[in-house]
């Protein structure tokens, strides 16, 4: 009997863990409705020397990433793959989607 009541309780635990796809709806009704305030006026760099004039207020779409220095930042950020996804929505959209990425060292 104690053992049914162990793996009971054991199940009981294992089921109450929030699986990925439940998190991720989590996180955006947890953002939904919310506004991010980022500066009028970004000063844009290239690789910390080069200062990039770029205006993006005006678009009507903008892709946003904020990555911060807690881990991997490389394994995070996968450069390589936003380069493949900023060259189809090039392609696609005549380059009037702007990619703006925010680091936080």
């Amino acid at each position: 009997m104690k053992k049914v009541l162990y793996i009971f309780i054991l199940f009981l635990l294992a089921s109450c863990q929030e699986n990925d796809k439940e998190r991720i709806a989590r996180l955006l009704n947890e953002w939904n409705r919310k506004e991010i305030k980022f500066p009028d006026h970004s000063v844009f760099t290239i690789q910390g020397k080069d200062t990039v004039t770029m205006d993006y207020r005006n678009a009507d779409f903008k892709v946003i990433t904020y990555v911060d220095s807690i881990g991997c930042t490389s394994c995070k950020l996968q450069l390589h793959r936003w380069k493949e996804l900023i060259a189809e929505m090039d392609s696609l959209t005549s380059g009037t989607v702007p990619f703006l990425f925010y680091f936080h060292p």
